[in-house]
């Protein structure tokens, strides 16, 4: 099958058609959506030259380092994992989606699992081998920092996936070279500002960096995903702030962008969230510190039936990180 020709690879409008022709099931797109988006920034981390994304008539391909890793089709998803050390895949329920433990691809030289999983299963499936699937794609992106299949790099599924999921993915480095006069990748802008304010202290260049680029654009995707507070629902929009949930110092600068490592927030959760005061569990749930006691609880208007509006697979991640790096218990 040949790629679609070079005017449709940039165009966002027939990525839109082929994502909603072969999952015409909302739930499935957005699902197969996020696991190519997670891949990506998986590789991109490890290098921004590594991955090429190819649209066609009838597929999504995605090849990190040497090897293809993903592969979105309407009668299945492939992927590649590595295989698990302990054996339980052998008697996991969805052992056949997956192929013999083997090297695969022998420029991955580790014991493999190719898999192809229908895509109404497919959210239930990755959630018992996502990790194996990361490492995967992370040890191929350290084979070969540069890709094969830069020439059939298809931009129009980047601006697809960021408009669709309110998120601000990378756009890989040899692209940048063709982009002219667009307005530059933030990821881009980042690395460029971090240089140009290398003479300022740490903190405050940070603060510079988050002002003049990544706040911006962060917000808008919370205020988009959350349409208001994500605690209490308060929609007063100006009110409210967006907060990231590992610390913007800590975070890549695919992270500082991830509508997922973020929460809107009304001032005084806010202040707490960020000071490790409170925090909350996979299920949402406040977590309380023992340093506020009942008068300043009271104060702040914070009881422990407060609660995320919603929680989904990618907030645990970051969650987990503010528990334990940034929570005082």
């Amino acid at each position: 099958m040949k790629t679609a020709i070079r005017e449709n690879r940039e165009s966002e409008e027939y990525a839109r058609n082929v994502f909603e022709g072969l999952y015409k099931d909302e739930a499935v797109r957005t699902t197969c959506a996020r696991l190519l988006a997670d891949s990506i920034l998986i590789a991109h981390q490890i290098s921004t030259s590594c991955w090429s994304l190819t649209l066609f008539p009838d597929k999504i391909r995605l090849n990190v380092g040497p090897v293809e890793v993903l592969v979105l089709r309407l009668s299945n998803i492939f992927l590649v994992i590595i295989d698990s050390k302990d054996g339980h895949f052998n008697n996991s329920e969805y052992r056949n989606f997956m192929g013999p433990s083997e090297i695969h691809y022998k420029s991955v030289p580790t014991n493999q699992r190719v898999c192809n999983v229908p895509p109404e299963t497919i959210e239930k499936f990755y959630a018992q081998v996502a990790e194996n699937h990361r490492n995967f794609i992370q040890m191929a992106a350290k084979r070969r920092d540069t890709t094969l299949w830069e020439s059939s790099f298809s931009p129009g599924v980047i601006h697809y996936l960021n408009n669709f999921l309110k998120i601000s993915l990378p756009m890989p480095a040899y692209f940048s070279d063709h982009i002219g006069t667009e307005q530059p990748n933030v990821l881009q802008e980042i690395e460029r500002f971090k240089n140009s304010y290398e003479g300022l202290e740490e903190t405050t260049r940070e603060s510079v960096i988050q002002s003049r680029i990544g706040q911006g654009q962060f917000r808008t995707s919370l205020i988009e995903y959350w349409q208001g507070c994500s605690v209490t629902s308060c929609q007063q929009i100006e009110l409210l702030r967006a907060s990231h949930i590992k610390p913007w110092r800590y975070s890549s600068n695919a992270e500082r962008l991830d509508m997922y490592n973020g929460l809107l927030l009304l001032p005084n959760l806010d202040a707490c969230f960020d000071s490790g005061l409170i925090s909350f569990d996979n299920e949402g749930k406040i977590i309380i510190s023992s340093r506020l006691n009942e008068s300043v609880l009271l104060q702040l208007g914070i009881n422990s039936n407060l609660k995320l509006s919603r929680v989904e697979q990618r907030h645990k991640d970051f969650l987990q990180y503010h528990r334990k790096n940034v929570f005082h218990r």
